[in-house]
């Protein structure tokens, strides 16, 4: 279901909404700065407005409070030139011309949330505006977008490894997606343990110190998830009651065609979204409803530990979680600032989180770039950099959304190696390379629909010829009848 389909529709057509916030606009333009107590009015106008249309409080509020740093810093530049500085002083000016502005973005966001852009460019047109000005608009809307989809990639980056930055992920549905709600998770644990472990296979480096092989306990089952079901919220099911069982050093490969869920099971393993279902139960053998701590219990467990809000900060500190697109999960200055976020937020002073940030960059073949900014790296150092940085956080579970994506062949082959060396840890891979399936995963996990629809050996899943033309995929070259 598309998120313009399921609004609600609201109680004017768009060209008459688009008249009202055009007189809204020029009547709060025109309040003079020294009558700023008038501008109460046009934030009841607002509010009322918002009422009447019926939208999500929490939609326009995500996209508002997007640009509000902008249009203050505007007032800010704006304020230092004004006439009115001398009775109101620069601060006051900077203020006053901080609300005006926010509230006539708040406006036309309203506007936007409640119609949607392909609505409100009809209207314009109706309203017989000029191309230029529907233009303008268009740029603004998007520009909105951008801004808050940049600041949940930053806040999901950080979050994914123990970072305190507001983001969370229990805060309904949505709540990473959207970008309000739920509470950071604060600093980690410091326990790491262990020492020494195997190389990466032909590369002559050291694993790193921190040895999750060593930490491995006689653990049942590293991954359980029992009736785990999610919802987007455009309404779309992108999981619906998914079971299944993952051993401690296992490596287990979840593919499937776009749009399975293999990405949003991946987020739930690390408590980046909350999973919901309707029903009744609880404990890692029974199905039931769930948000992460919600009314029917948790529905992921790690290692023996429930993914639910008190146990976040541990449970993001045994998995990390790979990101598909790398720029997600990059957001410091310099490359060594960033895999050095983690082990900082798990509370190592400064000199130990570099050490260890130093460490995990030699591993991935890195240690060359560490003062470099993440963006003048390649496409597939910036992968690199990213596993250093999971690997940092010393977890014992690593879930990997499409680890060779868009990567040529000398850099899959060197992340290959990569991922091969990390004997011991319990590995996820949600990918399309099935080849990479065959090399590295014995066990395949078939998602379609939201659905497990086959579990078993990757050499025979993957040579289901009827299976995988079914759900969308291709048996691998290699198993193909009649190839040598």
């Amino acid at each position: 279901m598309r998120a313009e389909s399921s609004r609600r529709r609201p109680p004017v057509e768009p060209r008459w909404g688009l008249a009202a916030v055009l007189v809204y606009l020029v009547a709060t333009a025109l309040v003079p700065l020294e009558r700023w107590p008038w501008l109460g009015v046009p934030a009841v106008v607002l509010v009322v407005g918002w009422a009447c249309l019926g939208v999500s409080a929490g939609e326009w509020l995500r996209r508002w409070m997007g640009v509000v740093p902008v249009v203050a810093g505007l007032g800010i530049l704006v304020g230092w030139s004004h006439p009115a500085r001398a009775e109101l002083g620069w601060a006051g000016v900077a203020v006053v011309l901080g609300i005006k502005s926010v509230l006539m973005v708040g406006a036309v966001v309203l506007l936007g949330v409640a119609y949607g852009m392909r609505s409100l460019l009809t209207g314009l047109r109706e309203l017989g505006l000029p191309a230029a000005l529907v233009a303008t608009l268009s740029f603004m809307e998007r520009y909105v977008h951008v801004l808050g989809d940049e600041r949940d990639r930053m806040l999901r980056g950080q979050a994914a490894r123990g970072g305190a930055a507001g983001s969370g992920g229990m805060g309904g549905s949505g709540a990473i997606v959207g970008g309000v709600g739920g509470a950071g998770v604060g600093a980690g644990r410091t326990d790491r343990g262990g020492a020494g472990g195997a190389g990466v296979v032909g590369t002559g480096v050291a694993a790193p110190g921190w040895s999750v092989a060593a930490r491995v306990k006689a653990v049942a089952a590293a991954v359980v998830v029992r009736g785990l079901t999610y919802c987007y919220p455009d309404g779309r099911e992108a999981l619906r009651g998914i079971d299944l069982e993952v051993a401690a050093g296992e490596v287990v490969a979840l593919v499937g065609p776009n749009g399975a869920g293999k990405s949003t099971l991946l987020w739930h393993l690390n408590g980046l979204l909350p999973g919901r279902r309707r029903g009744g139960g609880r404990g890692p053998g029974r199905a039931g409803s769930s948000g992460l701590g919600g009314e029917g219990g948790p529905r992921v467990w790690i290692e023996g530990l429930a993914v639910e809000e008190r146990h976040l900060a541990e449970v993001r500190r045994r998995v990390g979680l790979l990101f598909q697109d790398p720029d997600d999960q990059l957001f410091s200055l310099t490359v060594l600032d960033d895999v050095a976020f983690g082990p900082r937020n798990q509370g190592r002073s400064p000199e130990e989180a570099e050490r260890v940030a130093r460490e995990c960059l030699a591993w991935v073949e890195l240690e060359g770039v560490a003062d470099r900014p993440p963006h003048h790296l390649s496409y597939g150092e910036r992968k690199r950099a990213c596993l250093a940085g999971v690997l940092a956080c010393g977890p014992t579970v690593l879930a990997l959304d499409e680890p060779t994506a868009n990567l040529d062949p000398r850099a899959r082959r060197r992340l290959l190696k990569l991922i091969a060396g990390l004997s011991g840890t319990t590995r996820l891979i949600a990918t399309h390379d099935l080849d990479l399936v065959v090399d590295v995963c014995p066990r395949s996990i078939v998602l379609d629909g939201g659905r497990v629809v086959a579990d078993g050996p990757s050499a025979e899943l993957l040579a289901d010829e009827a299976l995988m033309e079914e759900h969308g995929l291709e048996v691998p070259y290699r198993l193909r009848r009649g190839s040598s």
